[in-house]
């Protein structure tokens, strides 16, 4: 799971923000060459987006306000913490 954290809103559709995380998940996936995918997320003020990388990209969410839609936010950070490593993106048959 990579992350990337900034202070204020203004930063969540900017373009720096998701290569940042990008880069984050190409270390993953550099260090870790059977991994398949990973899981990210952005968290700018208090706008949240997941996403979902592979090897030829990557896919978020639609922005989600924290304190407007709560419920959205802690259903995907207990789904963060429920995966096994399968869902996680470890590749199960190495």
């Amino acid at each position: 799971l990579a992350g990337e954290l900034k202070q204020s809103n203004k930063y969540s559709d900017y373009d720096s923000t998701v290569v940042q995380l990008a880069n984050y998940v190409r270390e993953i996936f550099g260090s870790q060459p059977t991994r398949m995918w990973v899981h990210g997320f952005t968290l700018c003020g208090d706008e949240f987006r997941a996403w979902l990388f592979d090897r030829a990209g990557g896919v978020g969410t639609r922005l989600v306000n924290v304190n407007k839609e709560p419920s959205i936010f802690i259903k995907v950070v207990v789904g963060y913490t429920c995966m096994d490593a399968s869902q996680l993106g470890f590749d199960p048959t190495v």
